[in-house]
């Protein structure tokens, strides 16, 4: 987070990984959304609780661990799967820790 070309977002794979993010930048004396937006996953309850309010993808953890209760029994006897695809629904729950990144104005570099 100190490099003179920092990200300007992270998209983490759950939110105590997006609230891990806003503490180091807190740290390093960068605001979120201002100077870096964070997106989790999860919808933890504490992802309503902090300032600003994290932006977070929701599914829903019982269908998710329905579908892995079904696949477990083939995967522990070696076999394949009826189904290489399952598609969980998720939500996105909008809320205040991203910006549109700021702009960048470069020299025009091509000479006259």
């Amino acid at each position: 987070m100190s490099l003179p070309d920092r990200l300007t977002a992270a998209v983490c794979s759950d939110d105590l990984q997006s609230l891990g993010v806003g503490e180091a930048a807190r740290r390093a004396g960068l605001r979120i959304p201002d100077a870096l937006s964070v997106v989790g996953f999860d919808d933890v309850d504490r992802a309503a609780w902090g300032a600003p309010l994290l932006i977070t993808v929701r599914r829903q953890s019982s269908e998710a661990g329905a579908t892995a209760a079904q696949l477990a029994p083939a995967l522990a006897a070696g076999r394949q799967p009826a189904q290489d695809r399952h598609e969980l629904e998720t939500t996105l729950v909008v809320r205040a820790s991203t910006t549109p990144p700021p702009t960048t104005v470069r020299p025009d570099t091509r000479g006259s």
